[in-house]
């Protein structure tokens, strides 16, 4: 049977050091899990959606170019809901 010694002071401090990094490596791969852009933003700049292969499928934001996104105007989206409505009214009446 193995003699067990006391812990001395520098066996403590080893349990101590594996203990803590134990925890932060519990809380990292806990962090891995969780979702990375819950609460993130963008400020003048853009996000690469990439595919598996590499290429950039698109990018969410300012664009390669400078440019940003093109809103669609209230008129436009007036327009398109009068036009919607019109073809939903003919279409009950027919």
């Amino acid at each position: 049977m193995p003699i067990i010694a006391p812990p001395n002071p520098e066996t403590r401090k080893i349990v101590s050091l594996v203990t803590d990094l134990e925890q932060r490596m519990r809380r990292a791969e806990a962090g891995l899990r969780a979702a990375q852009l819950k609460n993130a933003s963008i400020t003048d700049g853009g996000l690469n959606i990439y595919d598996d292969n590499g290429v950039i499928r698109t990018v969410l934001g300012k664009q390669t170019d400078g440019s940003s996104p093109l809103r669609p105007s209230t008129t436009l989206i007036l327009l398109l809901f009068l036009l919607l409505l019109s073809l939903f009214l003919i279409s009950l009446l027919s």
